[in-house]
């Protein structure tokens, strides 16, 4: 959460906001380590397994999303029950917004997001991310 968190503060600055994870992982209280074992790699594994982030268009870039998709429901039942809440909440208020889109608007935002990371998922000769130093 704190990396998704200080991402807003690069994208005052600039969009798409570069950094490196270096510097990232400094920023965040990390140490500067990026080995493969090190704690901004295994902070960057986390935010792509729970699809807050995709692969960028080259190794060492990570697309962070500015929408996330709904939590699991099979992890649903685990969240406290003011989390569950105010998920359903914003679920809820998403639904609404695309029930509202006219069709001239293009594809929902949801499948704008999704569609690098299905190219991944189908692709069988796609590398697998890599972030360099």
């Amino acid at each position: 959460m704190a990396l998704l968190r200080h991402r807003v503060w690069h994208w005052r600055d600039d969009v798409p906001a570069r950094v490196t994870v270096a510097d990232l992982a400094a920023e965040l209280g990390l140490g500067r380590g990026t080995g493969r074992n090190s704690p901004i790699q295994h902070t960057l594994e986390r935010v792509l397994q729970f699809r807050f982030a995709g692969a960028g268009s080259v190794d060492s870039e990570l697309q962070v999303y500015t929408q996330v998709p709904p939590v699991a429901p099979r992890r649903l039942h685990r969240l406290p029950r003011w989390a569950a809440g105010r998920h359903e909440h914003h679920l809820g208020e998403h639904l609404d917004a695309l029930a509202r889109a006219t069709p001239g608007d293009g594809p929902p935002a949801h499948v704008r997001m999704a569609a690098p990371l299905d190219r991944l998922a189908t692709n069988p000769t796609a590398k697998p991310m890599s972030l360099g130093r």
